[in-house]
């Protein structure tokens, strides 16, 4: 699996955030719908990452810097068809070892 930095400009990555979005806005209450769509990811101070293996997306992660030094994870998806594969805890500690840079 590869991990890199998106600038999220693909129609794939658009794609697979357009699904996160909606499955998060179907499952949050109105009032706490929190989910970052590409215009919110597309931030100076937020990083994203892409997960990919043999050039599909396979998981996303993303995280704000906050303060020097701080920073929250702000947008995490693992293909719904590969959960419990360990792409999410590839990606967490991947922004977890490159945000502490």
């Amino acid at each position: 699996m590869d991990i890199t930095v998106d600038d999220l400009a693909g129609p794939a990555i658009a794609a697979f955030l357009e699904a996160h979005v909606s499955q998060l806005r179907a499952l949050s209450p109105p009032e706490s719908t929190h989910a970052l769509d590409l215009d919110g990811l597309r931030v100076p101070d937020v990083t994203f990452w892409t997960a990919r293996e043999s050039g599909e997306i396979v998981g996303c992660c993303a995280v704000k810097q906050i303060a020097p030094g701080h920073g929250e994870l702000k947008s995490m998806r693992t293909d719904p068809t590969r959960t419990r594969s360990g792409i999410a805890s590839a990606l967490l500690r991947h922004a977890l070892d490159e945000s502490r840079r």
